[in-house]
């Protein structure tokens, strides 16, 4: 490991759904980041923008603060994925695709907002949604 420290070229709030882990190393690759602080919580970006998990919305957005304290992230990224089990997976959208990214886009949106209330504006947000198919912006 390299004793220097580094800025992080993006802070990336992710689900532990190991289903997913080629596909966030792949999007890292592909976007040219050289150092992230990923900060992993079922659900991903869910805890933000839903009461029932106000204690890991207060541990996530702190995470989100010490990255952005400790290694001056360019970006923060909030990503969600398909038939996350956090969101009782694709069964409770009754196996409906559509309503399923809808679902997943709305709570990005809401958690968007509440970062970007709530850190520096020279930080940029952006929001990813991740199916079977591929990597989405949103």
């Amino acid at each position: 490991s390299p004793r220097e420290h580094y800025e992080a070229d993006a802070t990336i709030v992710w689900c532990s759904d190991d289903r997913f882990s080629r596909v966030l190393h792949a999007f890292i690759e592909h976007e040219g980041f050289k150092h992230c602080d990923i900060i992993r919580r079922w659900g991903g970006a869910k805890a933000l923008d839903h009461p029932a998990y106000e204690a890991e919305r207060v541990q996530l957005f702190h995470d989100i603060k010490i990255s952005i304290k400790l290694n001056h992230p360019k970006k923060v990224i909030l990503m969600t994925h398909s038939d996350c089990e956090a969101y009782g997976g694709l069964e409770a959208f009754n196996g409906d695709l559509e309503l399923e990214q809808h679902q997943h886009v709305a709570n990005l949106a809401t958690a968007s907002q509440i970062i970007r209330n709530n850190i520096p504006t020279n930080i940029k947000v952006e929001l990813i949604f991740v199916d079977f198919d591929g990597v989405w912006g949103v």
